[in-house]
């Protein structure tokens, strides 16, 4: 739970720091999880094959994250 809640975090701290200088935008990374074909080099971890980088899981799950890049 740390890391959403860290994900949200950081891109509240990036969102601050592109309303601070003169940069036009920002392009997050992935909008969702997804599956890939080589698995996450983590220990004991029951779903090597998933990213879980994105603002929504793979059910499209809302997380803390999606909620604070709408809000901002």
């Amino acid at each position: 739970m740390k890391t959403i809640e860290a994900q949200a975090k950081y891109i509240s701290d990036v969102y601050n720091i592109l309303k601070e200088t003169t940069v036009a935008g920002g392009i997050y990374w992935s909008f969702n999880d997804y599956r890939t074909d080589r698995p996450i080099l983590t220990v004991n971890n029951s779903e090597q094959y998933l990213a879980t980088c994105g603002l929504y899981g793979v059910g499209r799950d809302l997380r803390q994250s999606a909620s604070m890049l709408s809000a901002l």
